[in-house]
């Protein structure tokens, strides 16, 4: 039904198709049942599933899915959506493939300005309503190309759910656009959705030609993987597709308003936007709150995006981010990119990367003194990814404002841009007096000031006494309370961990993982007896190192440690497919005179590089995408896949140029991990800097992977720069 094929909307349909089948039993439009909780309405084709749609006077009544269902057999028959449903739809664990809904614009004639509730069930209302154990493959639902009106509240299954409950649900491939209010699963929700997961693709539909009366409602906001917007509950719930759009945007949910709960979910989708972009939520309101949650993958925007959340004024507890998060502008955080509410017991530990405002855990912690909307707290925390910046960059929080900071560390390393970038090892900007008992690594941060916080060795950040003499709560000690935070082992080089995250045995030393530096530590203490098990490697805690730990150890072996699929320090070629202008070889130093910066003289480590033009700068003439293309690798028995690399990039602001890293298993369709997005100005790297990608749900426990740093040249008036430099790749992955 794409375009205006037909002149007449779901309405019109539904009306003419309830006039032709007056007096036809319900019986006769179902494959059997009588619609109530004891012998509900059986649906076993495609043309009884339409049949719910065309009877609105069964909207009340209980069904049954009793056969997966393919609406393609309706052949060119149009599926009716169901509108108002205020029953009870038992998907009975079955399926229902290749929903395609093409939003014409006449699907609501009395309303002139947009469309509002798409999906499987425009919306379903009530407090009694409910769908369930229903699985949605391969959905198609979008506006068409000529539809007139906006389209609001989009999801595959459900437009709108109205204090209904949607569970154990899911939708998996497809997509689903639309232009406000869009989710993989749900557009809007004030009800509860639980136990469901999406993997479809989200994002606006895009340009169209609208009237003046349309273009009224703004631009596109609130995209969610799972769920576009929420006032409702939200638990035990993953998304894992790629997520666009302009304002709030998440990996789960777009928007969360209160009094909204978040609990035990997970996303581990790309999600990139304008504004407000968080892995797991874009926005999310006072009173609301995210609890026992994580986020993977990426999260990508203009301005202020978060590992977590984006834009946060509620509670976090419990959580915690591996994404990589990136922005161009300002306001970026492992966890949270603006925080103006409480978050506690927490981390993140993803690459952070932008322009000022930058932290491992929270990019901006914003006080509202006008009117005192915002109020943010963080305790109990820690961050440990790469964290990169132009100025107020900070290995915990880039910019304090007024919030109050307790008991909290940080230790990855901690970067600026320029030589004139403010860096700080815990805080890039902040009065120090808001920042009480915390502290940050001096030397595996690189960083000996911060505007805030102490700094210590790496010795006494893995040293409990440092955080018992700061006032900490251990587990096992009650000088300094009793709620049990933090746990830490005496005399074992970790650095403290949260009381809610899980220790695999055999643990014994950062990074996390079981591997040949947890067995030397174990065998460093071979046949020693102890009173005091915490403090060495006696896992069966009967005072003495020996076989018996061994064996325990064994259990564990390599279980969550990170191990190396790739490695190359670039000494020599690794013979990967080079075009355009890319060389292998050592640079010359050379271009930068006009634009940027040139060549180094040599690699990171070493003398060779992979680069474009290694004797200057690039050519200017319009051509590409030109691409160095690595691979294939083995990731089969790898999750949370990550590329690293050491980078040395100059080039043009994105209108005139791209540079991009893709991803791909099979060398023919790619996946954008990350791209050169400014179109306001260069990029022009002065040092080396060594960043790492989280190459998401594409690369886990993929047999064939493949990776390509591209340019191209968008237009001749592009200036030309010394363009890309790399060195020293890894690729790693967490084993099972």
């Amino acid at each position: 039904m794409d375009g205006k094929a037909s002149s007449v909307g779901w309405w019109v349909l539904v009306a003419g198709a309830v006039f032709l089948t007056l007096g036809v039993p319900a019986q006769a439009q179902y494959g059997g049942g009588s619609g109530t909780v004891e012998d509900p309405y059986l649906i076993g084709t495609a043309e009884q599933m339409n049949a719910v749609g065309l009877n609105p006077e069964d909207s009340d009544k209980h069904f049954r899915l009793v056969a997966d269902i393919d609406l393609k057999d309706l052949g060119s028959s149009t599926f009716h959506p169901v509108a108002a449903f205020q029953g009870v739809f038992d998907g009975n664990g079955h399926t229902i493939a290749n929903l395609t809904l093409i939003i014409t614009g006449d699907e609501d004639p009395c309303v002139a300005e947009a469309v509002m509730g798409v999906g499987l069930f425009r919306s379903i209302k009530g407090p009694d309503a409910e769908v369930k154990d229903l699985g949605l493959l391969n959905p198609d639902v979008r506006p068409a190309s000529t539809c007139p009106k906006r389209v609001w509240f989009v999801g595959a299954l459900a437009g709108q759910l109205s204090l209904g409950t949607i569970r154990n649900c899911y939708v998996e491939g497809g997509q689903v656009l639309g232009d406000r209010v869009v989710g993989g699963l749900v557009g809007e929700s004030t009800g509860t959705v639980s136990d469901c997961h999406a993997t479809c693709t989200v994002q606006p539909a895009g340009e169209r030609p609208l009237p003046e009366v349309a273009r009224q409602f703004g631009h596109p906001e609130s995209f969610g993987g799972l769920v576009g917007e929420t006032y409702g509950a939200v638990s035990n719930c993953w998304s894992a597709g790629d997520v666009l759009g302009d304002s709030s945007v998440g990996g789960l949910v777009g928007t969360c308003h209160r009094p909204t709960r978040i609990s035990r979910c997970y996303s581990k989708g790309r999600v990139s936007g304008q504004l407000d972009v968080g892995g797991l939520v874009g926005v999310c309101s006072k009173k609301s709150s995210i609890a026992d949650c994580f986020a993977l993958g990426s999260a990508f925007a203009q301005r202020q995006a978060g590992g977590v959340v984006g834009c946060h004024e509620g509670s976090i507890l419990r959580s915690y981010s591996t994404a990589s998060v990136s922005v161009t502008g300002d306001y970026a955080g492992g966890l949270v990119g603006l925080n103006g509410g409480t978050i506690g017991a927490s981390w993140a530990g993803g690459t952070v990367a932008g322009g000022s405002g930058i932290g491992g855990l929270i990019g901006f912690n914003v006080w509202d003194d006008q009117f005192l909307q915002y109020n943010p707290v963080v305790t109990d925390c820690y961050a440990r990814g790469n964290v990169h910046g132009e100025n107020q960059v900070g290995g915990l929080i880039g910019f304090n404002q007024k919030g109050t900071v307790l008991r909290c560390y940080s230790t990855g390393p901690v970067t600026g841009e320029t030589t004139d970038s403010v860096v700080s090892g815990l805080a890039g900007t902040s009065d120090a007096t808001l920042v009480q008992n915390s502290f940050w690594d001096m030397e595996t941060s690189g960083v000996s000031e911060s505007t805030a916080g102490t700094g210590k060795t790496t010795a006494e950040m893995q040293n409990l006494w440092t955080y018992i003499v700061a006032g900490w709560d251990f587990v096992g000690e009650a000088s300094n309370g009793t709620e049990d935070i933090w746990k830490m082992c005496c005399g074992r080089p970790i650095y403290p961990k949260l009381a809610w995250e899980p220790l695999l045995a055999g643990d014994f030393v950062d990074p996390e993982g079981v591997d040949f530096r947890d067995l030397a530590f174990l065998a460093e203490h071979w046949l020693e007896t102890t009173p005091l098990p915490c403090g060495s490697p006696d896992l069966n805690f009967d005072a003495r190192v020996d076989m018996k730990d061994l064996a325990l150890l064994a259990q564990s072996w390599q279980h969550g440690a990170r191990r190396v699929i790739f490695e190359t320090a670039l000494d020599v070629s690794p013979g990967w497919t080079m075009e355009g202008q890319w060389q292998f070889g050592t640079p010359a130093g050379r271009g930068g005179t006009q634009h940027g910066n040139p060549d180094p003289v040599g690699g990171y480590t070493g003398d060779n590089v992979y680069g474009v033009n290694l004797d200057g700068d690039y050519a200017v003439t319009a051509d590409g995408p030109h691409y160095l293309t690595a691979g294939p690798f083995d990731g089969r028995p790898y999750h949370d896949v990550r590329l690293q690399f050491a980078r040395r990039l100059n080039t043009d602001e994105a209108d005139y140029v791209h540079a991009t890293l893709e991803v791909s298993t099979d060398g023919t369709t790619w996946a954008i991990v990350w791209r050169y997005e400014n179109a306001e100005a260069v990029l022009a790297d002065d040092a080396w800097r060594v960043v790492v990608y989280n190459l998401g749900l594409m690369a886990d426990h993929q047999e064939s992977i493949y990776i390509r740093w591209g340019y191209e040249i968008k237009d001749e008036k592009a200036w030309p720069m010394s363009g890309w430099n790399l060195d020293d790749v890894i690729l790693t992955g967490a084993a099972e």
